[in-house]
């Protein structure tokens, strides 16, 4: 009867041993996996963060540098890449496009106008950009331009509709530049299609720019 007993004891004590194990190996995958996941959102919120300087600064070079290619112009920006028809390449800028005189545009980021790599966030997504009227580089020049004109465009707190930047005239933002990111319910995107083509064939804003159903706040306008 020991030796049954002493038997039963190793049995029970092995089967112990191995749910320590399970739940052990078990723990750490889990703290694998979030760690994993943590830095997964890091690289992705890194690169993003990437494009959207490359971007920012090669659109403040372009307007800089706008005058001395365009003597007697003012400080303009480009317009965006609003399709993929006609005679423009992907990401050039739609100059002859873009818009009625004063009208704000939003499409993708005209990087190869820019004189840059196409830019993408950490999901993947090409960066999309929206311009004031007011200052777009288009052959609907408003006649009020000048370099002291104001942006169109303010920053909204979507669920409350609070303005973040832009509650006064002189503060509007001249343009904006998005980063999609993922995919949200309720959007779909096509895939790029044509070789060479570095962004989607689809430039319906909603499918890549957020909104808020209950406030009405909406990125794609």
């Amino acid at each position: 009867m020991r030796i049954e007993r002493r038997s039963k004891i190793r049995q029970s004590g092995a089967a112990l041993l191995l749910m320590m194990l399970v739940v052990i190996v078990g723990a750490a995958t889990i703290l694998v996996t979030k760690l994993g996941s943590n830095l997964l959102r890091a690289t992705e919120s890194a690169k993003t963060q990437m494009a959207l300087s490359t971007a920012r600064d090669a659109l403040l070079d372009f307007a800089v540098s706008f005058p001395d290619a365009t003597p007697g112009a003012p400080v303009q920006l480009p317009c965006p890449d609003i399709d993929n028809t006609g005679s423009t390449l992907d990401g050039e800028s739609h100059t002859l496009n873009c818009g009625a005189a004063g009208e704000t545009v939003i499409g993708r980021l005209p990087w190869r106008t820019l004189g840059i790599p196409a830019q993408s966030d950490g999901a993947g997504e090409c960066l999309w950009y929206a311009v004031s009227g007011e200052y777009k580089s288009a052959n609907t020049i408003s006649s009020m331009i000048n370099p002291d004109s104001n942006g169109q465009l303010q920053l909204v707190q979507s669920e409350s509709t609070q303005i973040i930047e832009g509650g006064t005239a002189d503060d509007r933002a001249v343009a904006i530049v998005f980063a999609p990111r993922r995919a949200m319910q309720g959007q779909t995107r096509q895939a790029v299609s044509q070789p060479g083509q570095q962004c989607s064939d689809d430039f319906l804003a909603s499918a890549f720019l957020d909104s808020d159903a209950g406030t009405g706040v909406s990125n794609s306008f």
